[in-house]
């Protein structure tokens, strides 16, 4: 028997429903919401894994593997061509987080692919690159001389 003391601590159970096999419609609407709650996007239920991945090949400087042009590793992440690690076969299609099924790509390059295959990514992306439909990479800076403004009375 409970004392009556410790009764009030107890915190709720939660339940967990089995997943049903594809095709049973027995559970209500709302608890198939509870059931999508709890699997979770698979892109994010291993994060340690997937920042460990993503720092082992940003340490490798490898070249994009889907256009096989370099990577600025420095750019951020809403530049297209800045660094993204790629899974070969795309979680959604039932591939792994793991190095063998992973690759560095350009963002441009990544969102092109999607869930298709890695032949058919390359073959596209390549015809984008040929129409000149990609994204123009960042102008150049020329290390030329600096020039003085007019705030100072420079002049000049």
């Amino acid at each position: 028997m409970r004392h009556p003391r410790n009764h009030h601590r107890q915190t709720p159970r939660r339940r967990f429903f089995p997943l049903l096999p594809a095709g049973e419609r027995s559970l209500s609407i709302h608890t198939s919401v509870r059931l999508e709650a709890c699997v979770g996007n698979l892109r994010y239920s291993n994060g340690y894994r997937r920042r460990r991945e993503r720092e082992r090949w940003r340490h490798m400087r490898a070249d994009c593997y889907i256009c096989h042009r370099p990577i600025d590793y420095e750019l951020k992440a809403p530049h297209p061509y800045s660094f993204v690690v790629d899974e070969t076969i795309a979680l959604a299609r039932g591939g792994t987080l793991t190095h063998d099924n992973s690759g560095p790509a350009h963002r441009w390059c990544n969102a092109i692919k999607g869930t298709h295959s890695l032949a058919w990514a390359r073959e596209r992306v390549a015809q984008l690159i040929a129409q000149g439909k990609a994204p123009q990479r960042a102008a150049q800076v020329s290390a030329g001389p600096i020039r003085c403004s007019d705030w100072f009375g420079g002049g000049e």
